[in-house]
């Protein structure tokens, strides 16, 4: 994947890099990354800025995938979304790395996917209702993710390895040079497989992390054991370095890594000029015939420019034939600038859009030709109002045919850690895109069906737990009357009476029962407490929509059956009551207290004229009533009254917490309802002929419960296709413009010097340099220069050492003097005697496009 990762030392904003050819090397770096240096390379006629832009995008694929550094750049828009993002969309742009192929054919239907996958992407940012300039940075997000993931084919795989390959890329090659021969890439992500290499995986030194502890704090969370990056290298070398284990920096198939990288499996990639070595060892003598590290890395960089340039080029013809010539235009010419390159960051953070997703849909490799199979992307929103969202899983449906959740939880998360960890799928006010399939058919009708437990069912499943769990509390309080021995008044007996959940359902509003208590202690006393239960209508609302009854308590009457047995010596018993009013499901829970009736006897009847309002939800709701009778014997009213307290204390001190347990259980079941707003819905696939077909969006509004779904059929507002050619013969070794900040306006001398190219307009992009400074040797003015310097297409001067200019001239890059008659020199690369490389200019009769003779840098 021309691999870096990044670290971001965000608060003082500096990056530490792996993967390129200094780790330590500032970004934006085309010289030191080398997804950004193709890239720029490949779209040598775009603007600057919308190099930047396409650049970025094509770059920061591993970024987000691998490198918590660049999560949390807080300076750069970081953070816990970034964080929560970045691993909730793992498994999709893993798939943009050209890994893990072990067939041609799973090669060719990569590359197929890919490039049909991009053209599909295109067309629907182009027909989105996304303002302009959302538009153009979705495409720039599409043609840099797909470009990333071709570049990666050349490092990647064993194309290279025979020599009959080397000239040649995918799109130059013969059906036949295709299909014969072995090909495939290493493995990466999958485990290992007989006769195929791995991609080869590095780790950090600790060095790194030491000094830098809001990455640790980063580090502790993703590599936690329930994190699926748990074992990824980035891990591992964290646990490492939390453990003080000391690394050595080790020298890998004689190669010794740049400072900050520790090597931990060589594998076959060609990513950087110092993995190279070990790629080509790795590779041994099926390299035919063999070539250096150097060698190697510049075959498949060259390669990788070639081949973007042509996946440009067949883009733009796609969109000409589509009618998009204007919005090529607009993809060609605008972008960011130098400041902002690392602005353009919503097409990977922004849920509803993520456009890499019409590449990375469905498996890889895929089992089926792409002609069988369609994607369809659907974008839905959730309603903002309170207790829209779902903790459900929500299925499609399509056409009958039911697919996998739509959810972008981690890989195998099952703990708490997992979920703490991923994206909030269907949020209330949340817009998130999906994709589905692979589908046989053109998909014509939806469903979403909500899995969660139908409301009715979990209502009247909480309804019987907490009956049960209050004749279980009722049963306790008998202890609590057994403890109160050596209280001055005694205790006579203790009853109650419960309205269930389904009795109160029945109960029309106007509606009374009455009830009775009996309170029998036998030789103690025996009493009935009467009253009535009146159902006077709606209250307000609980969890999600159900509503509150409102009932009235009428204590009415105190009923002596018996005294007891102990004062029958005298003519009458002096009773009272203690009595509780329990709402439960809503944790209400009241205590009253009568007055001590004097002089009662057998068959004597006392009015109590005690009133209570109480409030319970709807369909699970209970009310339970509870009297106490005590005989008054010499106890005060502050007796009572503390009797009164002990006696509600009791009783909600053991039914709080197992209400609060079951309010709880209930509020997750009603965290199953759901309430979708809306859905936008766009079918493609990815064949020779990339086809789109986008839907009317369509207004949903309204509650889906657990059990139930909403079904749509999709409305046709836009159909596009397009052949798309995975051929190309564009020359694209010579595809430059005029840069930027040269003054072309004297006039041209058209008698051009013997061995200078006369200048075209065509020739000129960011891939070629204009030398116009010369440092010489300062220790040695007449030997080998030291460096050149110049003004690059965008009008910025810029300065490169000698051997980093040799290496860009061997993997493609020109360099020009300006002759004064404004004919273009070529520099190129030669051998001296000794073997060492320098650069000149051609042998001819003009001294002024000598390297020597160039002014000195200012």
């Amino acid at each position: 994947m021309f691999t870096r990762l990044r670290f971001i030392a965000s608060l003082l904003n500096l990056q530490f890099q792996f993967g390129g050819e200094n780790p330590l090397g500032p970004a934006p770096d085309a010289e030191h990354w080398h997804h950004e240096g193709i890239t720029r390379r490949s779209a040598g006629s775009w603007s600057p800025e919308a190099r930047n832009a396409v650049a970025f995008h094509a770059d920061y694929v591993d970024s987000y995938l691998y490198n918590p550094l660049w999560w949390g750049d807080i300076v750069n828009g970081g953070g816990v979304n970034r964080i929560l993002l970045s691993l909730s969309t793992r498994k999709h742009l893993k798939a943009l790395h050209f890994d893990d192929l072990f067939s041609n054919t799973d090669i060719e239907r990569q590359w197929r996917q890919y490039l049909s996958g991009t053209v599909s992407g295109l067309i629907w940012a182009k027909e989105s209702d996304l303002d302009d300039r959302a538009k153009v940075s979705c495409a720039h997000n599409l043609i840099g993710a797909s470009l990333h993931a071709i570049q990666d084919f050349y490092s990647h795989s064993n194309w290279i390895n025979k020599g009959e390959r080397r000239d040649t890329t995918w799109f130059e090659a013969p059906e036949q040079m295709r299909r014969t021969g072995s090909i495939y890439t290493g493995y990466y992500e999958l485990t290992a497989v007989q006769g195929i290499y791995p991609h080869g995986s590095y780790e950090f030194q600790c060095a790194v992390l030491s000094g830098m502890a809001p990455v640790r704090k980063v580090l502790s969370i993703v590599c936690h054991a329930a994190s699926p990056m748990a074992e990824s290298s980035i891990c591992k070398m964290y646990r490492r370095c939390d453990s003080t284990i000391p690394i050595e920096m080790p020298i890998i198939e004689g190669v010794k890594l740049p400072r900050g990288t520790v090597y931990v499996e060589p594998g076959i990639n060609l990513d950087s000029r110092w993995q190279a070595p070990m790629g080509v060892a790795v590779r041994g003598s099926e390299m035919k015939p063999p070539l250096t590290g150097d060698e190697a890395f510049n075959t498949a960089y060259r390669l990788a420019v070639r081949n973007s340039c042509q996946w440009l080029d067949v883009l733009g013809n796609c969109m000409k034939q589509l009618g998009y010539t204007e919005f090529w235009k607009q993809i060609k010419n605008v972008g960011v600038n130098d400041a902002d390159y690392k602005k353009d960051v919503a097409p990977f953070e922004d849920m509803s859009l993520l456009p890499y997703l019409f590449l990375s849909a469905g498996p890889t490799p895929t089992a089926t030709s792409a002609e069988e199979q369609w994607y369809l992307r659907l974008v839905i929103r959730t309603s903002d109002i309170p207790g829209a969202n779902t903790n459900a899983a929500v299925v499609p449906v399509i056409d009958g045919v039911t697919y996998p959740a739509l959810d972008y939880s981690l890989e195998n998360a099952d703990s708490l850690v997992d979920r703490l960890i991923s994206y909030d799928d269907f949020a209330s006010g949340s817009l998130t895109a999906y994709m589905i399939g692979p589908i046989p058919h053109k998909p014509s009708r939806v469903a979403l069906l909500n899995t969660g437990p139908t409301l009715l069912e979990t209502i009247w499943k909480i309804a019987n737990l907490l009956w049960d769990e209050i004749k279980d509390i009722f049963e306790g309080i008998w202890e609590f009357f057994a403890d109160i021995f050596g209280f001055a008044a005694d205790f006579i007996a203790y009853n109650r009476v419960i309205f269930t959940a389904d009795r109160l359902e029945i109960m029309t509003v106007g509606s009374k029962v009455p009830f009775v208590i009996d309170c029998n202690g036998k030789s103690e006393g025996h009493y009935k407490v009467h009253g009535t239960l009146l159902k006077t209508g709606r209250a307000g609302k609980t969890y999600g929509n159900i509503p509150t009854n409102r009932f009235q308590v009428d204590f009415t009457r105190l009923q002596c059956i018996a005294e007891s047995e102990w004062d029958q010596a005298s003519n009458s018993d002096e009773p009272f009551i203690i009595g509780l009013i329990n709402g439960h499901g809503v944790n209400h829970h009241e205590s009253w207290r009568s007055k001590v009736y004097q002089t009662v006897d057998n068959g004597e009847d006392r009015l109590i004229r005690k009133t209570f309002t109480v409030d319970v939800p709807e369909k699970y709701g209970i009310i339970s009533l509870a009297t106490a009778i005590f005989e008054s014997d010499q106890e005060s009213e502050k007796d009572r009254e503390r009797l009164e307290k002990d006696f509600k204390h009791e009783f909600s001190g053991k039914a709080q917490p197992r209400e609060q347990d079951l309010v709880d259980v209930l509020g997750e079941a009603f965290g199953q309802q759901w309430h979708c707003d809306s859905i936008q819905s766009v079918a493609f696939r990815r064949g020779e002929t990339a086809e789109v077909y986008g839907f009317k969006e369509q207004k949903v509004g309204r509650w889906i419960d657990g059990g139930d779904e909403v079904e749509l059929t999709l409305r046709e507002q836009y159909h596009r296709q397009v052949e798309v050619p995975d051929t190309s013969h564009t020359d694209c070794n010579m595809l430059f413009e005029v840069p930027e900040g040269i003054d072309w306006s004297a006039e041209s001398n058209t008698d051009s010097t013997p061995g200078s190219t006369p200048y075209h307009p065509s020739l000129f992009d960011t891939t070629s340099r204009i030398v116009s400074y010369v440092k010489s040797d300062a220790g040695d003015p007449g030997r080998r220069i030291d460096a050149l310097g110049g003004v690059r297409a965008n009008g910025q001067r810029w300065s490169m050492g000698i051997d980093q200019i040799i290496n860009a001239i061997e993997i493609g890059e020109k360099f020009f003097v300006i002759d004064k008659d404004k004919s273009l020199t070529p520099i190129r690369v030669a051998t001296s005697g000794s073997g060492s490389k320098y650069l000149r200019t051609k042998s001819d009769k003009n001294p002024g496009n000598n390297l020597s003779n160039l002014p000195p840098f200012d």
